[in-house]
């Protein structure tokens, strides 16, 4: 084949696959689940340098719907708290303390074996003088963010319906008007080049199109089977409150190591 008829194969199909990889981007950061790549367009002002999140933080996902922001430096907290909010202002923020975390999980795995122990049994006295729960608590060095990505309500649920769909629309739009322009550059270079080569250049480049809107279409419901089972997860919340006591409601959300994080990027 013409080696300007694959120059123009291969540079459609890069911008053909620029589209795809937005699309891709742009459901990640209209959060439904908690995503780490969400927090990537997220940059740290910290009065000196503008630094991107992963410079000054590590990231853990301690479950489907939350986020959790470990600052490499105290002093970085609030300048993080106001990056993640210009770039995802809807999410629910708490700020969290590791040793607290800790203490609400040790104190109910003391409870459960205590339950085990025989009434004869002689008591540990350091477990009674409370010698073996020192935490410092008060220590900035030991806090961290939680955020919570907001519930998808049917409110919510038919507002990210609408988005994805808009967003696949305008991709769509987009990869089609590609698929134009690489026929354009075709016609240009059409005396140089043989009747089988064009016939076998077009059908290459619709062959293209066709395999990026299959994946757009596919990543259009991936979305929103995300968006059902957000909705779901509502529902099921509502039907069932977490109860008020607030250390079952502890370990009902921190079921998880968090000092085990990983890089954003």
């Amino acid at each position: 084949m013409n080696t300007l008829l694959i120059k123009h194969i291969n540079d459609t199909q890069k911008k053909m696959g620029a589209y795809l990889s937005l699309l891709d981007l742009r459901y990640k950061n209209l959060c439904v689940k908690a995503d780490p790549v969400a927090l990537l367009p997220v940059t740290v002002n910290t009065g000196h340098q503008e630094l991107n999140l992963e410079d000054v933080a590590n990231v853990s996902m301690p479950n489907e719907y939350q986020l959790a922001i470990f600052p490499n430096i105290p002093n970085y907290m609030q300048d993080i708290i106001r990056g993640v909010f210009e770039a995802h202002p809807e999410f629910k923020l708490e700020i969290r303390d590791t040793n607290e975390d800790r203490k609400n999980q040790e104190n109910s795995q003391k409870e459960e074996a205590d339950k085990e122990k025989l009434d004869n049994e002689e008591p540990d006295m350091n477990s009674v003088l409370g010698l073996d729960d020192i935490f410092d608590e008060d220590s900035d060095e030991t806090k961290y963010l939680l955020y919570t990505m907001p519930e998808v309500n049917k409110d919510r649920r038919d507002f990210l319906n609408n988005g994805v769909k808009a967003l696949h629309q305008q991709c769509m739009v987009r990869l089609d008007g590609e698929y134009a322009a690489g026929l354009k550059k075709f016609s240009e270079v059409e005396m140089y080049s043989s009747e089988k080569d064009m016939a076998e250049a077009r059908q290459d480049l619709k062959d293209i199109l066709d395999d990026v809107k299959e994946k757009a279409n596919q990543k259009l419901q991936e979305k929103q089977q995300e968006i059902e089972e957000a909705y779901r997860h509502y529902l099921e919340k509502t039907e069932n409150p977490v109860p008020n006591n607030p250390q079952e409601k502890e370990q009902d959300q921190l079921g998880y190591d968090v000092t085990k994080g990983f890089r954003v990027s």
